[in-house]
């Protein structure tokens, strides 16, 4: 099937009730925005930052990217207000 994206042709059966089809690596270009919007957003307000997350095209209600939003915006806020985030490592 051919992504109606980037054009390019895929081994498949996925695809919507229209036959359109889009590839992985497209569904899922709209993570790097999002990590982008976040580094550089200095809002303390999670609800301000949804919105802002939310409004591009790439944004899709049932894509993967809108899965990570809401808790990006409360980290991305909680950072904002002055705490520190720290991840462990192995």
């Amino acid at each position: 099937m051919e992504c109606q994206i980037c054009h390019r042709d895929f081994q498949t059966n996925a695809r919507c009730v229209e036959g359109h089809f889009v590839c992985n690596e497209c569904h899922t270009r709209g993570m790097d925005a999002i990590v982008g919007v976040c580094l550089s957003n200095t809002s303390r307000n999670p609800m301000e930052m949804l919105e802002e997350l939310t409004s591009p095209p790439f944004c899709h209600m049932h894509g993967p990217e809108h899965h990570t939003i809401v808790g990006a915006a409360l980290l991305t806020a909680y950072r904002n207000a002055g705490e520190r985030l720290t991840c462990p490592t192995r």
